[in-house]
């Protein structure tokens, strides 16, 4: 945007372009230039702010500049690139909500192995490759991910076969429009609030449905009901949010918690008018009392498994990571249900198994060379409390606010409880994460 070199008063007036032009500093140009491009391409892929900070700063130091100063929002970067006396200043802008887990892999890997003194022609040449990647999944294959995900996550809230069936058909027709819908780039806001209708519309009828083919009405509808609109929860923005507002980067944090909020709001409008449409009462399922502890175990595993591997999909995180991803989250999760059988307090097991995906996802990122959060988004995904928000919107429809108040305080406890265990998982095994460093 500006630059500056040494005093004007130095150099003769040449009105000339040219003679303008002899006096910008180029390579700082060329240099900052491909920085920011590299930032830009981390922020868009929904990297969190201290990410992104961290690989310009690897590159800067790469490409011979002296230092950098960078503040990042939800949907821009503002940096002053330093080469001895010389400062030149760039903005950028770049559209918040697509997620891409292989981009995130494969840009974080470049910054750390950036050779001293390559040249920027170099970063642009490996950016381009990054760049034009293809997506690990094609579209049926997301669409299978995204049942996957959804089911998996209708049968940990103990909901039943018609209620996980019912999911896998709403959720596959909610998945197909929202592609539809990105791809002829509608305004988010509508898109997530038509796809949450349509799904929570197509749950409603599917289930309908099944219980009037099987002569059976199942009162365990509610469970499923929130499974179906999974897909359409903001997990990326939440979580680096969450790891944004520990390290006080408050720009990015309120930014992408808005951003978020507003998607929140949106799907939850599709959820409120057809639960009011239906007249929808919000019941309880419990643990299946008649099944032995070892068959619930078992099938928590299961589940989990699959639903974690589904969200990693989705998020276009590379096979390997998926798996990982699965069975960190799974394990977590199994700890966290098993203690709630127990007795603990949901919010005490809630920030035990947070902590616990967090402490694996840093030993397994470790080993495999991946940012962590492509292991902890989807892995936590499965723990959030859909049931507790589904019942808070249905009493809140009713004008029971007693009863909607204590179920929303509910749901938020248990996804600030999610932030705490993975803020205190960070802060144990990153040192940047305890300690607060001066900025320049």
């Amino acid at each position: 945007m500006s630059s500056s070199s040494p005093s004007p008063a130095s150099h003769p007036a040449d009105p000339t372009p040219t003679g303008e032009i002899l006096l910008e500093p180029i390579h700082l140009i060329e240099k900052s230039n491909a920085i920011m491009r590299l930032g830009k391409m981390m922020l868009q892929a929904s990297s969190s702010s201290f990410r992104v900070k961290q690989a310009m700063s690897r590159a800067a130091r790469a490409l011979g500049l002296t230092s950098l100063h960078t503040q990042i929002t939800a949907t821009e970067i503002v940096c002053t690139f330093f080469r001895g006396a010389i400062f030149r200043t760039r903005v950028a802008e770049a559209r918040v909500g697509g997620v891409d887990a292989d981009r995130i892999v494969e840009l974080e890997r470049l910054s750390h192995h950036m050779p001293q003194g390559m040249l920027p022609e170099e970063l642009n040449r490996r950016l381009d490759i990054i760049e034009q990647r293809p997506r690990h999944y094609p579209t049926w294959l997301t669409l299978i991910a995204a049942i996957m995900a959804c089911s998996g996550f209708a049968f940990l809230n103990n909901g039943g076969w018609q209620e996980c069936v019912g999911v896998a058909l709403s959720v596959s027709i909610a998945q197909w429009l929202r592609v539809t819908l990105v791809k002829l780039r509608i305004n988010q806001l509508a898109m997530y609030s038509l796809c949450g209708l349509i799904a929570s519309l197509c749950y409603v009828l599917f289930t309908g449905i099944l219980s009037a083919v099987s002569g059976h009405v199942s009162p365990l509808h509610d469970a499923g009901f929130t499974s179906a609109l999974l897909l359409l929860v903001p997990g990326f923005p939440l979580v680096t949010a969450t790891l944004d507002l520990a390290r006080l980067d408050l720009n990015s944090a309120i930014g992408r918690l808005t951003f978020a909020g507003l998607v929140l709001m949106s799907v939850s409008f599709g959820a409120w008018a057809v639960a009011m449409m239906f007249d929808l009462q919000p019941t309880a399922a419990p643990t299946p009392s008649a099944w032995p502890v070892w068959v619930i175990i078992a099938s928590r595993l299961v589940a989990g498994f699959v639903a974690v591997t589904g969200f990693a999909m989705m998020f276009n995180t590379p096979f390997t990571l998926a798996l990982n991803a699965a069975w960190i989250g799974t394990i977590a999760n199994v700890f966290r249900l098993t203690t709630g059988d127990m007795g603990w307090p949901a919010q005490v097991s809630t920030v035990s198994a947070a902590l616990l995906v967090g402490l694996l996802a840093y030993v397994i990122a470790s080993r495999l060379d991946a940012p962590r959060i492509t292991l902890t988004v989807p892995a936590v995904l499965i723990m959030v409390p859909g049931s507790s928000a589904y019942r808070a919107l249905v009493y809140l429809n009713q004008g029971d606010i007693v009863q909607a108040g204590g179920y929303g305080v509910q749901a938020l406890a248990t996804i600030v409880s999610l932030a705490v265990g993975l803020t205190i998982a960070r802060m144990l095994t990153e040192r940047e994460w305890s300690f607060d460093a001066l900025r320049g």
